[in-house]
């Protein structure tokens, strides 16, 4: 695992542009880590994304996020913000 390397494995990386997913796996590699990438997915960024996260993750295809949300429950729902599929 990263250990406490981590921290520096994400240490300025340029967020939110197209070079994240590229600069993050060259410093795992130079770091003798093994990468797996997952399939794409939405970003959740908000209350919105939270809702829709709480109807799309199910635990067959996302069993550790579904938990997360299923104990989050009513805090997301009370956002008042599920709006459908965005």
């Amino acid at each position: 695992g990263a250990g406490r390397d981590a921290e520096a494995l994400f240490r300025d990386v340029p967020w939110s542009t197209s070079a994240v997913t590229r600069v993050t796996a060259e410093r795992a590699r130079e770091r003798g880590l093994t990468l797996h990438v997952l399939p794409l997915w939405y970003d959740l960024d908000d209350a919105a994304s939270l809702v829709r996260a709480r109807r799309d993750a199910t635990r067959e295809r996302c069993p550790a996020l579904a938990r997360v949300l299923e104990d989050l429950g009513g805090r997301i729902e009370a956002t008042g913000e599920a709006s459908g599929p965005a």
